[in-house]
């Protein structure tokens, strides 16, 4: 053989291994850009799956918090009509008719005094409490063997209809607004049940 022939010989063998090599090449970068698609498509479905499970905990949550805030709004309303609905009971009980409010708070004074008080009167009805109311009380009082009441006393700031009993630091509230607010609680799902029928 000839040099030539060997030259074109050793040239073709390269040729050709320079082309399996080329075509391996190819099929394993071909192969890894198919294997990366996959990766690619099967993260982009998890992360779209996950997107989705994320979005829909979301939007239960966000249902939940307004769910909960309208909750709060309407429990907010019925506080607010309860609350009307006991101030309006006491602008009510403030227009009693003087001798069942005498009667009245005869009754929560004889329970409630110890005897030797000062009877202070709130500003609200102060006329329910004259000096025969006072003396009225004192001889009960005494009747029951308790000291009388030692003074009969209107007090400027003392919002409330009905009196303190008063001796030395205690005060025992008698006012209508304690009374209320005393069977409130007792009261209140009544109250509910008329303002708010199921």
């Amino acid at each position: 053989m000839n040099a030539q022939a060997i030259l074109e010989r050793i040239q073709e063998d390269a040729k050709t291994a320079a082309s399996a090599i080329l075509q391996d090449a190819t099929d394993r970068a071909a192969a890894l850009k198919q294997a990366s698609e996959a990766r690619i498509a099967a993260k982009r479905e998890e992360t779209l799956a996950q997107a989705e499970k994320d979005a829909g905990e979301a939007a239960e949550r966000m249902k939940r918090m307004a769910e909960l805030d309208q909750r709060k709004l309407l429990l907010g309303d019925k506080r607010r009509l309860m609350d009307r609905a006991f101030q309006q009971a006491l602008e009510k009980l403030h227009q009693m008719p003087k001798d069942q409010a005498q009667a009245l708070f005869m009754e929560k004074l004889l329970q409630a005094a110890a005897g030797g008080e000062q009877l202070v009167i709130g500003e609200i009805q102060p006329g329910w409490f004259d000096d025969a109311f006072l003396q009225q009380a004192n001889a009960k009082l005494q009747a029951a063997g308790k000291e009388p009441l030692t003074a009969l006393q209107s007090k400027s700031g003392l919002h409330c209809c009905g009196f303190l009993l008063r001796k030395g630091d205690m005060e025992t509230d008698c006012s209508m607004e304690a009374l209320l607010q005393g069977q409130r609680l007792a009261l209140e799902s009544q109250v509910a049940q008329v303002l708010f029928p199921q």
